[in-house]
């Protein structure tokens, strides 16, 4: 295929389901509204709500990405398109993403459904960095509105590059030369857990994502129930990455710069 043509193969689909003790109403303005997306995924953002709108959503200078709304039903069904980079072979890439919400006793079932993968090579890094990037973001949502809803957080957030083997990087990532993270061969989803290493300093909350192998993300109780997310991540640059995102509630954004400026120190002397 020519890269002057748009890949819309349906092979793969990357599909997660959460239950959000919150009314409909909430999960909707979470995923539609430009001021409650700041507060769990991108760091700015505008939307033009309805079909035909937009959303513009950025991640710093390097990430920007602008998807166009093809299915506004309101407290039900959100549907966006974007063109995402060139895979592998060169080919521009369209995949939707599908959020079906339903409403029952308070509680809402959100069903997220990311397609138009093709199948082959080409499609796995954005195919496996997408499904891994969901299984985190979702859990942020949840947190966010089930226990900050509408409440400004703030951010430090750091993506280092790397060129050595991902195992030999993660064991860094996780030993006591960085973030220090107890027992993570035994956590399972909801453990609570302890780290205390340079990145992050001693800190302590419940384990939301265990994947032994590059990703891990929990809650931080000293950052006012935050939410902390690391992994090795590929979809950012020509090679692998460190992600290291931290979001906390009630917290000065100048104590997270400050964060961020550890972060880097730690990172850049860890894997440099």
């Amino acid at each position: 295929m020519s890269a002057s043509k748009t890949t819309t193969a349906k092979g793969r689909t990357a599909e997660l389901e959460f239950e959000i003790n919150a009314g409909v109403e909430d999960v909707w303005a979470a995923i539609t509204e430009a001021e409650h997306l700041m507060n769990w995924f991108p760091l700015t953002a505008e939307v033009e709500p309805g079909p035909g709108g937009s959303m513009l959503m950025t991640w710093g200078d390097a990430f920007k990405g602008e998807c166009r709304i093809e299915v506004w039903e309101p407290n039900m069904r959100l549907r966006t398109t974007f063109l995402d980079s060139p895979n592998s072979e060169g080919e521009p890439m369209r995949t939707y993403v599908d959020y079906y919400l339903e409403g029952r006793g308070g509680v809402t079932t959100l069903r997220l459904v990311h397609s138009g993968f093709g199948e082959g090579a080409a499609w796995d890094t954005l195919y496996d960095a997408v499904s891994r990037g969901w299984a985190a973001e979702l859990r942020s949502l949840r947190h966010y509105i089930e226990n900050h809803f509408g409440r400004r957080r703030a951010v430090a957030w750091v993506v280092q590059p790397f060129e050595s083997s991902e195992s030999e990087v993660w064991s860094k990532l996780v030993s006591d030369r960085c973030l220090g993270l107890k027992g993570l061969d035994s956590l399972g989803q909801d453990d609570r857990y302890h780290a205390d290493g340079p990145a992050l300093g001693s800190i302590s909350g419940r384990a939301l994502l265990v994947e032994k192998d590059g990703a891990f993300a929990g809650t931080i109780d000293e950052l006012n129930d935050g939410y902390f997310r690391m992994e090795i991540e590929h979809c950012s640059g020509p090679g692998p990455s460190v992600w290291f995102w931290v979001s906390g509630y009630g917290v000065p954004q100048s104590e997270m710069d400050g964060l961020t400026e550890r972060i880097k120190r730690t990172l850049g002397s860890l894997i440099s």
